[in-house]
């Protein structure tokens, strides 16, 4: 009975930390690209009126 509700814990710990470890790569992933789409933006509306 111990030895088995310790394995749950141990698996339950394991995908919690695998499933947060996916999800904050993710979100930089996210992050990296709407912050290049904005500063694509950002610079393709600001060449026009620099004359670049």
């Amino acid at each position: 009975m111990g030895t088995r509700s310790l394995f749950l814990i141990g698996m339950t710990t394991c995908l919690l930390s695998a499933a947060l470890i996916v999800a904050g790569v993710v979100g930089i992933a996210w992050g990296t690209a709407i912050g290049m789409v904005g500063i694509g933006i950002l610079g393709s509306s600001a060449v026009p009126r620099t004359g670049g």
